[in-house]
């Protein structure tokens, strides 16, 4: 297993005709419906139109949300320790990943998931196993 650094760097390194390839990421896709994807293309769009979107700017978007949510939890003056304690109260924030963030003194991993893509002919598509093709499964139905 490797990481290349998102998934448009992989799209880059193969052959544009590939198919069925697997890819675990640490964010959405760009094509998903949630918020925060939502808000990532809006305000990547207001800031420089001649972007192109990717996941690994979406990552840092994501990042400085939550970075920015610990932020609005700080009270009194800004300090590095007041920062921190922003951020570990964190408890139960949903940024439009249509989950929950956590944080707290001894959990510092925000996202505990993954999202799974598929990538045909150049382009990423949100990936569920139904969409393999099954060599066993010639003429049978999927449940």
């Amino acid at each position: 297993m490797f990481r290349l650094w998102g998934g448009h760097s992989l799209l880059n390194a193969l052959s544009k005709e590939i198919e069925n390839v697997i890819v675990m990421q640490v964010v959405p896709n760009m094509t998903s419906s949630l918020p925060i994807v939502n808000e990532y293309l809006s305000a990547l769009g207001e800031f420089d139109s001649s972007l192109e979107a990717n996941t690994v700017s979406l990552e840092g978007f994501i990042i400085a949300k939550i970075f920015h949510q610990g932020l609005l939890q700080v009270k009194g003056d800004i300090t590095k320790e007041s920062i921190i304690d922003g951020i570990e109260s964190l408890n139960g924030i949903d940024i439009g990943l249509g989950l929950d963030i956590y944080f707290n003194k001894s959990e510092h991993q925000a996202i505990h998931k993954l999202w799974l893509t598929k990538l045909n002919s150049g382009l990423f598509e949100d990936f569920n196993w139904k969409m393999m093709p099954d060599e066993n499964m010639k003429g049978k139905k999927h449940e």
